[in-house]
């Protein structure tokens, strides 16, 4: 028997790979192995067709075992990616047996990006019919971003929505294709449930399309939210790989949708980055919103023109507001009636065929059909006898309240100086806020709901200049809140939620801490765009502990105030009245009375806030007293 030692095995070893090499080698993976391989798997191309950052880690939370990746370790390795897609498209058949579909009709973006690069066989023989009908549906004179307005109705809607819009070449813009992401929610999800599961990232993402007309009737008119739309000033070329791109993701990714940042903006903002190689605009923020990721394309000149569609509601309230107020209580009397006398206006009949519509698609959740009451008829065959409304030009009449490419940067950070007493316990402080997605209530409205509130995880850190101790002050969970003013024509109630930690609450012990969850509901009116006054019913539940106590408290009351505001300040003024149930027992007052002013732009992005809180307990026989100055900065 002959022995051979370990020495000469390893020498056979490696001369029979070197022999592998030679011969073999390259007829069946021609040039992979090479140093363009190598250079073009690290460069911003390929990177950004897989969705990588600069340093190969994957930027969109893509699922690793996602089909869009050929190789097993393609979601971090791009060179093993490059690879391996190299020689599929070379050699397809074995992918062909997972019969999952031909590679070429899969991933031709991606096959266009090798083709420049390396040599891949000849495919025009295959037959791809959905992927050219994709192709059909999405040949387009331009692509649109489209921005449907914060919808609190809806915490994913909280902060507004966006989607691609392919404006079709040859059909109505109606028709024109729509692609979105979104969490795929199942409808039994409870709020509660959507809001944890969207934050952790346990919601599987997918891509939705549809047509134009759909979205135009969910977004407008049933959830009454306005729409703008942004021209991206792509090449033909980027137009087409953008649906190709899309084409891909949709069918082969499994993406995780996270709620603040790897949302329905971000994943398409990356889509978009991903086609334009020589740019690199993703945002590195905690929280990516909807309208921050327009400020970042208008910033890198890819947005060249905006179009503004209101929703059903602004058009009415439009329409109304310019009547005159004799017209205005004639449509609500004819409303009421039912009874036209013959003599309306084309103006007045054009509001109340909008009225039925309004309070039809409120009442209905899907495009369905429905019955024309009487007085609908009456109104449309009195219509009818005036020419024709243009429906662009009426579009036109009503202007866009507030641009969400004006509206302020999303982080906030606020150094406060403040004295805080209670009885005759005077205590100084400084404090620092921070948030990491806010829009507070004093800050300035434009580019938002005005007078709305949306923010999250706010954390205020203090400290008493007396004994020189850091601590966290309040943590606040939530805060959203909307005004709508009452209209003769519209009433709808204004609404507040908010959730938060806090520390020195009911006690003279500055240190004691307290929960609260707290919901205001009432009505507001706006005499002008300038003046809001507002009457809330307002209940609270505390909890409120610390060494020497632990206890409950619910508070049931009411809170008036009032908002003044133009470009350069804020003024507000609140008075709240609350019945406090301590321990089940004992019923007492507190009185709250609250005075803010805040001035913009000291420069651009920052400014000053003076406010002060007056509050008296009338169980500890008692008052605190609170002055602030803040500087705010918002980036």
């Amino acid at each position: 028997m002959i022995r051979l030692n370990p020495n000469m095995l390893n020498i056979i070893f490696y001369f029979f790979l070197f022999f592998l090499n030679i011969f073999f080698l390259p007829y069946s993976f021609p040039q992979i192995l090479n140093s363009d391989t190598m250079n073009f798997s690290q460069s911003k191309t390929w990177k950004k067709y897989l969705h990588y950052d600069e340093k190969g880690k994957d930027l969109s939370r893509m699922e690793a075992d996602s089909p869009f990746f050929l190789s097993k370790n393609g979601a971090n390795n791009a060179y093993d990616e490059l690879v391996e897609s190299i020689a599929i498209f070379q050699n397809p058949a074995a992918f062909l047996t997972k019969k999952i579909g031909h590679p070429v009709c899969l991933f031709p973006y991606r096959l266009k990006l090798l083709k420049k690069n390396f040599p891949i066989p000849d495919y025009s023989h295959v037959k791809c019919p959905a992927y050219q009908m994709w192709k059909k549906n999405t040949e387009n004179e331009s692509i649109e971003i489209v921005f449907a307005s914060h919808y609190l109705g809806n915490p994913a809607s909280v902060m507004g929505h966006t989607f691609l819009k392919f404006r079709s070449k040859t059909n109505d813009d109606y028709l024109s294709l729509i692609v979105g992401f979104g969490a795929d929610v199942p409808e039994s999800t409870s709020t509660l449930r959507y809001v944890t599961h969207g934050l952790m990232g346990k919601f599987q993402g997918a891509f939705v399309e549809g047509p134009y007309y759909q979205k135009i009737f969910e977004y407008n008119n049933m959830e009454l939210r306005d729409l703008w739309e942004y021209k991206l000033t792509l090449s033909d070329d980027e137009r087409e790989n953008l649906a190709d791109h899309l084409w891909e993701l949709k069918n082969t990714s499994r993406f995780r949708y996270y709620f603040f940042d790897r949302n329905c903006s971000y994943v398409l903002l990356d889509v978009i980055n991903s086609i334009v190689p020589q740019k690199n605009f993703l945002p590195k923020n905690l929280i990516v919103l909807p309208h921050e990721t327009l400020k970042i394309l208008k910033h890198e000149d890819l947005i060249e023109s905006e179009k503004y569609v209101p929703s059903l509601q602004t058009k009415l309230k439009y329409k109304f507001s310019h009547l005159k107020k004799t017209e205005q209580f004639q449509i609500l009397d004819l409303i009421k009636s039912e009874n036209l006398t013959g003599h309306e206006s084309q103006e007045i009949l054009d509001v109340l065929i909008d009225v039925d519509l309004f309070n039809s698609k409120k009442k209905r959740s899907k495009l369905d059909h429905f019955e024309i009451n009487t007085f609908a008829k009456e109104v449309l065959n009195a219509r009818s006898k005036y020419p024709p409304t243009n429906k662009k030009d009426e579009d036109n009449l009503v202007q866009a309240n507030y641009s969400p490419l004006l509206a302020h940067p999303m982080h906030q950070l606020r150094l406060e100086e403040g004295v805080l007493s209670f009885g005759n316990i005077d205590k100084s402080y400084h404090q620092l806020m921070f948030s990491p997605g806010v829009h507070k209530f004093m800050d300035k409205s434009i580019g938002f709901l005005p007078n709305s509130n949306f923010s999250f995880f706010t954390t205020e850190l203090r400290n008493y200049h007396q004994n020189n101790s850091l601590i966290i002050q309040s943590f606040e969970f939530f805060n959203v809140s909307v005004l709508n003013p009452m209209q003769l024509l519209m009433p709808r109630p204004s609404y507040a939620l908010s959730s938060a930690w806090s520390r020195g609450e009911y006690s003279k012990n500055f240190n004691a801490k307290y929960y609260h969850l707290n919901f205001l509901v009432g009505g507001s009116v706006s005499p002008s765009d300038l003046w809001s006054f507002n009457l809330y019913a307002d209940l609270e539940q505390q909890y409120f502990y610390e060494k020497e106590n632990k206890s409950y408290h619910s508070l049931w009351g009411a809170k008036f105030e009032f908002i003044f505001e133009n470009n350069k300040i804020k003024f507000y003024g609140s008075q709240k009245v609350q019945r406090l149930l301590i321990n089940g027992n004992d019923k007492n007052n507190v009185y709250t009375s609250t005075l803010k002013f805040r001035v913009y732009e000291l420069p651009k992005n920052n400014s000053i806030e003076l406010g002060g809180e007056h509050k008296n307990y009338d169980w500890q026989f008692a008052s605190s007293n609170e002055l602030r100055f803040d500087y705010i900065v918002n980036w």
